[in-house]
């Protein structure tokens, strides 16, 4: 019988041990790093939005990448300043106060600068207090977390600019390969098709290799270029 990733890290949820450099973090999100630092409340007097785990060294757990893969999708899809970002959060905790990582636990939809918590009767509207909103398709880069009963499972990273046209070959599952990035449906690292690139590898060569379609290789490959 396969060990499960609770039996791996003892009683802990792998989604919340701190497991990423701010460096890898930035990247896995797709954020720059200046913005990342004051995320996570590193810029003296400014008091972060991304709460770590303790004792995180610095480093970020799975829910905090994903919670800056939302945050900076929110941020260039719907401009949304930090100062409104950081009220909407705080409301989300008050109206949610047993939801540790409301951002990518929540279902949340988007309209006119603000932020939603859509429910199955309604969507109240937290950047106006809590009222009711209008209700809005959710935006294509909170889709790309993937959820369960327990919250977030699965982060999808944009490999391309546009959410649109971005496919999901490329995932972080913390419960796969460390949390690293890998192929999707697979445990093959993306560094290590890139490492191998590097060395002279071709696409083709390293599709043949792993079983995998080039269009995948090519995906690994991009995600990493990134």
């Amino acid at each position: 019988m396969a060990r499960t990733a609770k039996r791996i890290y003892g009683d802990r949820d792998p989604r919340e041990i701190p497991a990423y450099p701010l460096v890898e973090a930035a990247r896995c999100a797709g954020v720059p790093l200046s913005t990342l630092r004051e995320w996570v409340g590193e810029r003296k007097g400014v008091p972060g939005v991304i709460e770590l785990p303790e004792e995180s060294h610095g480093q970020l757990s799975f829910y905090n990448v994903a919670e800056a893969f939302v945050l900076g999708g929110l941020r260039r899809k719907h401009k949304l300043p930090l100062q409104q970002l950081r009220r909407d959060l705080r409301t989300l905790r008050q109206m949610h106060p047993d939801v540790r990582h409301p951002l990518v636990d929540l279902d949340l939809a988007t309209f006119a600068r603000s932020i939603f918590v859509e429910s199955a009767d309604d969507v109240v509207n937290v950047s106006r207090g809590g009222q009711l909103g209008i209700h809005e398709v959710l935006a294509g880069v909170l889709q790309r977390v993937e959820k369960g009963p327990t919250g977030a499972l699965r982060l999808f990273p944009l490999t391309r600019a546009d959410v649109a046209t971005s496919p999901r070959l490329v995932v972080i599952d913390p419960r796969i390969a460390f949390g690293r990035p890998v192929i999707t449906g697979t445990g093959i690292p993306t560094a290590v098709i890139h490492e191998r690139w590097k060395a002279g590898d071709s696409v083709v060569a390293l599709a043949e290799d792993y079983d995998r379609t080039p269009e995948e290789i090519e995906e690994a490959l991009r995600y990493e270029a990134a």
